[in-house]
């Protein structure tokens, strides 16, 4: 077997991504064994003619992403011929020329190319670029969009991955995938707070720069400088600022925008 393709791998560095349009070309490409690469099939027709390429075979060529779902007969000769075969419903991905975009962007695994919902399992699994499986529950999608349904026209890629359209409703991939992985879930939250000039997130940052807790601010309780850094207490009493910037070692309760 070859080199196993890793989503890592595809962050790191450059992934040949080849978008198969015909046999020939196929089957040239194939017959190299690009074990680092990803090829894209978005046609019926060239899908059928690479498990003629690949039958009775067992070479391991790459990454292979259908962009519909293929028949279920062929996917062990699929999965025989390429390291990792992903598909989904054609409704649920992108355009091909969007999605060979996004496979190739640097900020892939942010992005989003195609959507499996899976009404057995009451789940929807979104691709990510980076060719990761972000699943999530029916429930979870309930609390967020309106009537999740599991028919493959409810569901489309839009704005170059980074949003899904699911009915009237929509959900950006960065808080799809701050559901499923918790290292990015921590990133993004930094980020969100490190370009957060609002009194709440000034308060937040500088606190966890000075590695205080909440609990750390003498005559303030915790659950108030919490809502604070939530927004939920948006113009704080004098006082609380003089304390709050003390705290900080700011030198007054003016170092605050408190609009």
């Amino acid at each position: 077997m070859g080199t196993k393709f890793t989503a890592e791998a595809l962050r790191k560095r450059q992934i040949a991504v080849h978008w198969l349009t015909d046999a020939s070309l196929a089957g040239t490409l194939l017959d190299q064994r690009h074990r680092q690469s990803i090829f894209l099939i978005s046609d019926g027709t060239v899908l059928n003619q690479v498990v003629n390429i690949l039958a009775g075979t067992t070479r391991c060529s790459g990454s292979l992403v259908v962009l519909f779902c293929p028949r279920v007969e062929i996917l062990p000769c699929l999965q025989r011929g390429f390291n990792r075969v992903i598909y989904m419903h054609t409704a649920g991905a992108g355009t091909a020329e969007q999605t060979l975009e996004i496979l190739s962007a640097p900020d892939r695994h942010e992005r989003l190319i195609g959507v499996l919902p899976d009404a057995g399992t009451a789940s929807v699994t979104f691709w990510s670029g980076d060719l990761r499986p972000l699943v999530v529950q029916a429930h979870w999608l309930d609390q967020r969009v309106h009537a999740v349904k599991f028919s493959a026209g409810s569901w489309r890629i839009v704005d170059g991955g980074r949003n899904v359209e699911i009915g009237s409703s929509r959900l950006s991939a960065a808080e799809i995938r701050c559901q499923c992985d918790v290292r990015f879930r921590r990133e993004f939250r930094r980020r969100e707070w490190a370009a957060d000039e609002s009194l709440g997130g000034q308060v937040r940052m500088l606190r966890r720069r000075l590695g205080l807790r909440r609990e750390d601010f003498p005559g303030i309780d915790a659950k108030t400088v919490a809502r604070i850094e939530r927004h939920e207490i948006r113009r704080p009493q004098r006082e609380t600022l003089r304390l709050i910037a003390q705290t900080l070692r700011l030198s007054d309760e003016h170092s605050f925008d408190a609009n």
